[in-house]
């Protein structure tokens, strides 16, 4: 099954991050990191999240790697665990907090 989503869905209307249940605020922080990492490597076509799949399969956390890339057609993230599969794509996280581009001031 495919996690989309589209982030501001979780911020307030300035871009900062409400209070939220435990189980909101930890998907928060891992689609946070996913965008940190997308973003950091803006340019690059497949790179890797600084964490790992938060999936549970049989009572077990799976550890994967996660793959993040960026559509190019609509700068939309797609994200993936290497180990189980869980994916997801995530909109609407440009000009977040998380938002990593190398912005060049002209």
């Amino acid at each position: 099954m495919v996690m989309i989503t589209n982030i501001k869905h979780f911020l307030e209307e300035d871009g900062t991050v409400p209070e939220l249940p435990k189980e909101a605020k930890e998907l928060v922080n891992f689609l946070s990191v996913i965008i940190e990492s997308a973003s950091s490597n803006y340019a690059v076509p497949l790179s890797f999240a600084a964490t790992n799949c938060r999936c549970i399969i049989d009572g077990k956390s799976c550890t994967g790697e996660i793959e993040v890339w960026v559509y190019p057609e609509d700068n939309r993230i797609g994200w993936e665990c290497l180990e189980c599969g869980d994916e997801g794509i995530i909109s609407e996280w440009e000009g977040t907090l998380w938002d990593k581009r190398n912005y060049t001031c002209h």
